[in-house]
């Protein structure tokens, strides 16, 4: 069973780096945490909601990609169909509370979050009883569980967060929070998960968390209350 180690509560602080680009907020093992946020920008330009109404999408290992997606009672089934939805400001995505779903997630502004909104952000968790376990396919350089690419206003909340490989693990990153947009983001929230489990090549690039604001600037990232655990 994995240990505990520490509850992991993190702001980002301002730095600099050769390549006056990259940013990082890494947990790496023995789960000692390090931060080093980058805001390249002072400026913070939220993204535009579209005219859509939020909706609530749930996932469960009982469902099917064929359902709607927006009641208990027709929910989609694979983390695949989550990658190939389209999202809009406020929605939901909850997982069953208590399963686990194979799979690597992507939130992105160039696939399925075109617009986005710091001021009404959308919400991935779980619903039902207990937090739904996000268990990564992903392996190799980069490699993760959650990716946040380019997007304003996303808070992950109350999941599980593991990579792959067991004992032996072959997922370098839990969430990745990355801004490739060429343009300002801001507020993306991890909180109340429990992430384990990643590591990369000696350790290099290997994080429970990892911010990268290379191509845009990220402001506003905040990590609360996430358990990290070691093996």
């Amino acid at each position: 069973n994995p240990r505990k180690v520490h509850p992991m509560i993190v702001s980002g602080i301002p730095t600099n780096t050769p390549s006056g680009a990259m940013t990082l907020l890494r947990s790496l093992r023995p789960a000692r945490v390090y931060s080093a946020l980058m805001l390249a920008s002072i400026a913070c330009l939220g993204g535009v909601a579209t005219s859509a109404s939020a909706a609530t999408y749930y996932i469960s290992p009982s469902g099917s990609d064929s359902n709607n997606g927006t009641s208990t009672s027709t929910p989609w089934q694979t983390i695949t169909k989550v990658n190939a939805a389209h999202f809009v400001a406020g929605d939901s995505v909850l997982f069953q509370g208590g399963q686990t779903f194979t799979g690597a997630l992507i939130f992105s502004y160039g696939s399925n979050i075109p617009t986005s909104s710091a001021a009404n952000p959308i919400t991935v968790g779980s619903y039902g009883t207990g937090a739904a376990t996000i268990l990564s396919s992903a392996t190799g350089s980069y490699s993760y569980a959650i990716k946040v690419n380019g997007v304003n206003g996303l808070k992950i909340q109350g999941l599980t967060i593991l990579g792959a490989g067991g004992t032996s693990p072959i997922t370098w990153i839990g969430v990745y929070i990355i801004n490739q947009s060429g343009s300002s983001k801001s507020g993306v929230t991890v909180s109340n998960c429990d992430i384990s489990n990643f590591a990369g090549t000696n350790g290099s690039q290997s994080a429970e968390v990892f911010v990268s604001g290379y191509y845009g600037a990220l402001d506003t990232i905040n990590i609360a209350r996430a358990g990290v655990f070691e093996f």
